[in-house]
């Protein structure tokens, strides 16, 4: 979520669609503000914000009731999550190939 120098990544996932896998046009990017207000406009509908959550960012969500901030252990990006997550997504079927399967680090065109 964090993409350093004050800017920031987010895309939505859908919590009945555990295996969205959303391209490109779905990432936006920006500032802490920047998400908040994304967020604040989401209001009639829950939402959990997962990954690396910085002073900036807390204060940009904190009056936001509908946001839920998950720990940030559960966003900790670790082999054992990514495989874990792999492995769900070839079990679905939904993976064409292995090579789609690793890290993708994003970055603003």
């Amino acid at each position: 979520m964090f993409a350093g120098r004050g800017r920031y990544h987010w895309t939505l996932f859908a919590a009945d669609e555990p295996l969205h896998r959303p391209d490109a046009n779905a990432h936006r990017t920006g500032t802490a503000a920047d998400l908040g207000a994304f967020l604040e406009r989401l209001n009639l509908h829950p939402c959990w914000l997962v990954g690396e959550v910085d002073a900036d960012l807390a204060t940009a969500v904190d009056a936001l009731a509908h946001v839920v901030v998950i720990e940030p252990v559960y966003g900790l990006r670790r082999a054992g999550v990514l495989a874990h997550v792999a492995a769900r997504l070839l079990e679905a079927g939904v993976v064409e190939s292995l090579s789609s399967l690793q890290p993708l680090y994003l970055r603003e065109p």
